[in-house]
């Protein structure tokens, strides 16, 4: 029998929230493959700062400014997509988080503002990319969350609720897909060295009275391998669960955190 291609030459991939953090890495890594892969951001300049780099290691990519939050955008974005590369094979769902908060400081508005910013955006998404990998009979589909679906952390209430969604869309759409030839699954990162993940350290720090490097030290104690991720290494995994070597798995929830989440299931 002979093995699958282990590469994505001549499948169009967007990653969304990709200037910065662990989107770029992933774009890079699927470029990597052979992907023509497309990134988008808000922050223009940023997105310019990580198309450069793609750029700089060859392979065929674009960069487009956009804020998920805007219905609009999102048409903008998956409009350039198909002018520039053509129908997306492969979609990586990433988003922003939101900030250090606690049940009890999170208003209504605030609820409003994080589902409008980090769920409905992944619905408008799939629902856009999938009819065409309907058509084409394949397509992979890759959401990335985060350990806190998992295993809650103090002062994440609107990430561990929100991703939760999402994770659980993820593991319907992988029964609902799979025979349209669309497999479906999901990453959660744990701590990898990112400025986000610095940030949330800085503040769960200042919360608890403690300095950012003794924080740093407790958090790299709670993980097996001792140490924070890189994001090459979520982006190792992403790609993956993207190209056709991964062509029986559907349907996972695979963890990318040193160990970190100790439970069995």
């Amino acid at each position: 029998m002979t093995a699958p291609e282990s590469g994505l030459e001549g499948k169009v991939a967007l990653v969304t929230a990709s200037s910065r953090g662990i989107g770029p890495a992933v774009a890079q890594a699927l470029v990597g493959r052979g992907a023509s892969t497309a990134i988008c951001g808000r922050d223009a300049s940023a997105i310019d700062v990580a198309l450069a780099e793609l750029n700089r290691h060859g392979g065929r990519a674009i960069g487009v400014p956009a804020d998920l939050g805007k219905p609009r955008d999102v048409d903008h974005l998956l409009s350039r997509v198909a002018e520039q590369l053509g129908p997306i094979d492969v979609l990586v769902c990433n988003t922003g988080g939101p900030p250090h908060s606690r049940f009890v400081e999170v208003t209504a508005e605030d609820w409003e503002r994080w589902f409008e910013e980090m769920f409905y955006p992944v619905v408008r998404l799939v629902r856009a990319t999938v009819p065409a990998m309907q058509t084409h009979g394949a397509g992979a589909i890759v959401f990335l969350t985060s350990t806190t679906v998992k295993q809650p952390r103090a002062g994440a209430v609107v990430s561990t609720t929100i991703r939760s969604a999402v994770a659980g869309m993820s593991k319907q759409l992988a029964s609902e897909q799979a025979p349209d030839g669309i497999r479906v699954n999901h990453v959660m990162p744990g701590p990898i060295e990112t400025v986000r993940f610095r940030s949330l350290l800085q503040a769960s720090a200042d919360a608890t009275s403690v300095s950012l490097e003794q924080r740093r030290a407790l958090v790299e104690r709670e993980v097996p391998l001792g140490r924070l991720g890189r994001a090459e290494e979520v982006a190792a995994a992403v790609a993956f669960l993207c190209s056709e070597e991964s062509s029986f798995i559907n349907g996972v929830t695979l963890q990318v955190d040193g160990g970190e989440i100790k439970s069995l299931l």
